[in-house]
């Protein structure tokens, strides 16, 4: 069994998670960086992470991945996430937080649009954003650094609002593979779910 815990996002936590990213999303984040530096890209996570939504999802006391969303433009959130190789032992709760916390919130607030930038050759991502409820939008060729092509997704007020209502997620039409619920969700402060 697996004690996987949440809390909120820390510098250590996410220099333990950027020093053992998976490789796809190391290659994912650094093709939208400037560099290949990985304590100015903990930085940039910091100051991404100044709201409550953030997360770090702890694997047996081991920070193993974050996620979170930060406004970038006004109505216009990004949703921001990467993990370590351990990221497969939270991807349950984390994706709980989402559907059933973060979400709901968002659409509590102004916000009118969600967006994710996504790797075109990381289809284990796509699938998952896909899973949350984000729209294929288009594909960005030559969006990278290096030339490497992105697929940006989206979630809009009018047709998301319809799936999150009081807090819980009800599948939309049409919609990617749901993701199975467990009870015990993990909150901040509460006793940790055992996976």
């Amino acid at each position: 069994m697996i004690l996987v815990t949440r809390a909120p996002v820390t510098r250590p936590a996410v220099d333990h998670i950027i020093a053992n990213l998976r490789e796809h999303d190391r290659r994912e984040i650094l093709a939208q960086r400037w560099d290949d530096d990985l304590g100015a890209l903990a930085d940039y996570v910091m100051v991404l992470a100044c709201n409550d939504l953030w997360r770090v999802f702890l694997a047996d006391g081991e920070p193993v991945a974050l996620i979170g969303t930060t406004l970038v433009r006004p109505g216009v959130c990004m949703l921001c996430g990467f993990g370590s190789h351990r990221w497969g032992r939270v991807i349950r709760p984390l994706t709980r937080y989402v559907l059933d916390e973060m979400m709901p919130a968002v659409l509590r607030t102004d916000v009118h649009r969600a967006e994710a930038y996504v790797m075109a050759e990381n289809t284990m991502n796509l699938k998952w954003i896909m899973s949350l409820g984000g729209e294929i939008e288009g594909t960005l060729r030559g969006y990278g650094r290096g030339g490497e092509d992105f697929v940006v997704l989206g979630w809009r007020r009018e047709r998301v609002s319809a799936q999150w209502r009081w807090g819980r997620r009800r599948a939309p039409e049409g919609s990617g593979p749901n993701v199975k619920r467990r009870t015990g969700v993990c909150r901040d402060g509460d006793t940790p779910a055992i996976y």
